[in-house]
């Protein structure tokens, strides 16, 4: 069997780029053909020798052409969108993420391509409170629908089953990237800060897709500065404030950490009445008594709603929260 003849879709961004640095330079290991795609086009100057490189979008309806013009028999799919800009519809990541995943899977079928490589996530998974702590491939894939991201992993990865039944003969290999870290914060059960962005970022887009507005609402604890680390400490006093936030806002919203003593609770659907609301009853009703000093505890907090003519919701709201904290300390 001689060395394979290799596709390579999203060649130009970090994973694929690296890929074909790496093929090109092992001698040993090189295909007999490599093709690099990307709706973005190489520089001349940014071209490796040995390298044959095609701009084409995988949505384009002659991608079979392609394949059989270089006789190609395996393809690497790297080809997503992981971070969308500002700018960027879901429709279009729709569009991209799994019409394109379909269309070329059609492609390999028509150019006769024996194999596939599709880089996938553990984001298909899904983020759900009831995740185990070690998810195993066998897991079913339970993408979130409210994450763009996660939602395409899970449908692509639907695709990629069907057509292991209805087309054995292209061989399949997915890879579930598994540096999509865990999303609870382990101290105190909430979501982390990274996971915490995106659901951010996913309601910035929703906003400005529908119009229906959403809160973010930044809670800054006053815990004792002498208070010590540990469960009977710090660590379980923010544990208790993670949970207290928990019981007192909706099931729907979205409560992480943010820093040791610093909290966020997304609220989607959520008019500036109703934010002003929400901070009202956590700044009265949050009571806790610190283990060491045996004083009462109070916080700050920071809330802003998002308008059409003001969409940096998290500044505005980290704004807010530096101003009730500096007049605290006056």
């Amino acid at each position: 069997m001689g060395a394979p003849r290799v596709l390579v879709t999203g060649a130009a961004g970090y994973l694929g780029s690296q890929l074909i640095a790496a093929l090109a330079a092992d001698a040993a290991r090189k295909p007999a053909v490599l093709v690099a795609t990307d709706v973005r086009e190489v520089p001349r100057d940014g071209r490796l020798a040995g390298v044959a490189y095609e701009t084409a979008d995988i949505r384009a309806p002659d991608l079979s052409a392609m394949l059989e013009r270089h006789a190609i028999d395996t393809v690497v799919h790297l080809a997503s969108i992981v971070t969308p800009g500002k700018d960027s519809k879901r429709e279009f990541e729709y569009s991209v993420d799994v019409r394109g995943t379909e269309n070329l899977l059609r492609a390999c079928i028509a150019a006769g391509v024996s194999k596939i490589i599709v880089s996938s996530s553990g984001a298909a998974y899904g983020y759900h409170a009831d995740n185990p702590a070690w998810i195993s491939e066998d897991a079913p894939v339970r993408g979130n629908q409210e994450f763009a991201y996660s939602w395409h992993k899970r449908l692509v990865e639907e695709m990629l089953a069907d057509y292991r039944v209805r087309n054995p003969q292209l061989r399949q290999v997915v890879f579930r990237r598994l540096a999509d870290r865990s999303i609870r914060d382990p101290e105190t059960g909430v979501y982390t800060a990274d996971f915490i962005q995106e659901v951010y970022q996913s309601e910035l887009r929703r906003a400005e897709r529908t119009g229906v507005p959403f809160s973010v609402a930044l809670v800054s604890p006053h815990l004792p500065a002498n208070l010590n680390p540990g469960a009977a400490g710090r660590d379980g006093l923010a544990a208790s404030v993670a949970h207290w936030l928990q019981q007192h806002l909706r099931g729907s919203d979205y409560v992480g950490r943010l820093e040791e003593n610093r909290f966020v609770a997304i609220l989607p659907e959520t008019w500036e009445d109703d934010a002003r609301s929400v901070a009202t009853r956590i700044t009265s009703a949050f009571q806790f008594k610190s283990g060491g000093s045996g004083k009462w505890l109070s916080c700050d907090i920071g809330i802003a709603t998002w308008r059409p003519e003001a969409t940096d919701v998290w500044n505005t709201a980290e704004k807010q929260l530096h101003r009730m904290t500096a007049v605290a300390q006056n």
